[in-house]
């Protein structure tokens, strides 16, 4: 109560000597109004200021003055002989304490006082109508206390009772008898590229059991099919394997028996030419009769009925033979047939060389028939052999990112697609999914990674970032990105690779390695 006594007193006297002050500048003001002497004046706006155990006052304003007139300067003191600079020569307004008057008679006194912690004020209450509000009392916070003695260990909780794995869909659901149970989302990384293969195991010693094997096969000369029976469910049925009507030069090289012709080329019409050198070395068995000895070459009619008039071939059963019968073995020299030689030397052009080619064009679905087949390279089961049409074609390296495709992965295409792509660096990313699965990004200034599109839930993504010069750039994330998003700069010698994995379409968890 001592301080908030002293308090009261310094106050009352201060307002004491200020009334006093501004009473007599109030006069002095009033006059030079009333007497209309000089222009309008300005009057100080005071507050006071302690100065130890002195208090002073400070000029911290000035009002009225007359219209363009140049304000005096503020933030002066009062001294005893004008305004001062320093507050150490300001004059002491609270003086010299006077005389103690007369004890006074007791008051009601304080009737109690009321303290509030949430705002800090304390309220005091009086019967003698002295009650008054100060303000917040509380200074401000000191700095933290030492931590305290730890607490005595709570009992033991239920924890955690167990936990599965679903490995169809990558979830671990642990269960609590505390209610603490919870399901992650699926934990299964993306499939990793394939590995080397392995290199060839040693060869078995033991021989396996034999299969059953191809049983037979057929072949039908009306369509040119070959039809495979196998008793381990493997035959088959091949195309028509006949070739088509050669039409090119060849050569005869048998003719039944013999050494046999050679000459000219088959004709398209199927026809032999016969070289006449050739036939001339031919030796008959029986050289008293000769082709030239049958006649001319003339066609003869055969009779209708009866015997064999003039011109007309005789048959076997003329009434003129004296035996009816069918001639007997018999051979002729060339020298017996008449004009062979000549007729055979004429026709030399229509024999095919003696040894001659065709190419695969040339022979009517041969081709086909070749396409139908393995290669040497497929081995000894090349009639098994799949054709190219039946297998799926090569999926494209964009294909093999984006995954929409049923057809075959090879490591050659896997590779191509892994392949970093490098987006604009002059605009903010919004990464599509579907066509990347690296990528680096190369910035011109602080940029934003969008939210991405054609998002593949299950699978990751890397963004490597960079910037185009050693100026630092920011790289800042969309509202889809998940997880303690980074907030490192880049330069071109400090870089960030981002790894995205996708939860779900709209959620993308984000991490990063820094590195140079």
């Amino acid at each position: 109560m001592t301080v908030l006594s002293d308090r009261v007193d310094v106050l009352e006297t201060t307002n004491a000597t200020l009334v006093t002050i501004l009473n007599g500048l109030r006069g002095t003001l009033q006059s030079a109004v009333d007497a209309g002497q000089g222009p309008q004046g300005w009057s100080p706006e005071l507050t006071v200021q302690s100065d130890g155990a002195r208090r002073v006052l400070q000029i911290t304003d000035w009002t009225g003055g007359g219209t363009g007139a140049t304000k005096p300067d503020v933030n002066d003191y009062i001294g005893a002989s004008g305004l001062e600079s320093l507050i150490a020569d300001a004059i002491d307004i609270r003086g010299a304490a006077g005389t103690d008057g007369d004890d006074g008679a007791d008051g009601d006194g304080w009737t109690g006082a009321t303290y509030n912690a949430g705002t800090g004020v304390l309220t005091f209450a009086s019967a003698d109508g002295l009650g008054f509000v100060t303000g917040d009392l509380r200074g401000p916070q000191g700095d933290a206390g030492a931590d305290g003695t730890d607490g005595t260990d709570g009992t033991d909780g239920d924890g955690f009772t167990g936990g599965s794995y679903n490995s169809g869909t990558g979830v671990i659901t642990f269960a609590s008898a505390d209610g603490l149970g919870f399901a992650t989302g699926d934990v299964r990384g993306a499939d990793g590229a394939d590995g080397a293969d392995g290199s060839d195991g040693a060869d078995s010693t033991v021989q396996g059991p034999q299969g059953d094997g191809f049983t037979g096969g057929t072949y039908t000369a009306g369509t040119g099919v070959v039809t495979f029976t196998s008793g381990d469910g493997l035959g088959f049925s091949t195309g028509d394997l006949r070739g088509a009507d050669g039409d090119g030069a060849g050569t005869v090289t048998s003719v039944a028996t013999g050494a046999g012709l050679t000459g000219g080329p088959i004709t398209a019409s199927g026809t032999v030419a016969l070289d006449a050198a050739s036939i001339a070395s031919l030796e008959l068995a029986d050289s008293a009769t000769q082709p030239g000895d049958l006649g001319t070459a003339a066609p003869l009619d055969v009779a209708a009925a009866g015997d064999a008039a003039s011109g007309e071939v005789v048959k076997g059963d003329d009434t003129r033979l004296t035996d009816d019968r069918d001639p007997t073995a018999h051979n002729h020299t060339l020298a017996n047939i008449t004009d062979a030689g000549t007729a055979a030397a004429a026709a030399t052009g229509d024999f095919a060389a003696a040894s001659h080619t065709h190419t695969i064009a040339n022979v009517t679905d041969l081709q086909t028939a070749l396409d139908g087949k393995a290669t040497a390279d497929q081995g000894t089961l090349a009639d098994n052999a799949l054709p190219a049409s039946s297998l799926p074609a090569v999926a494209t390296a964009a294909q093999v990112r984006s995954l929409t495709t049923a057809n075959t992965m090879t490591p050659e295409k896997v590779l191509d697609a892994l392949v970093a792509t490098a987006p604009s660096g002059g605009s903010n990313f919004a990464p599509d999914w579907a066509s990347f699965i690296a990528s680096t990004w190369v910035v011109t200034a602080n940029r934003v990674l969008s939210n991405p599109t054609n998002v593949i839930s299950g699978s990751t993504r890397s963004v490597t970032v960079k910037a185009s010069t050693s100026t630092e750039r920011t790289i800042t994330f969309g509202n889809q990105y998940k997880g303690d998003l980074p907030t490192v700069a880049v330069t071109n010698a400090a870089f960030v690779t981002l790894f995205l994995y996708a939860v779900s379409a709209t959620e993308i968890l984000v991490s990063d390695k820094e590195w140079a």
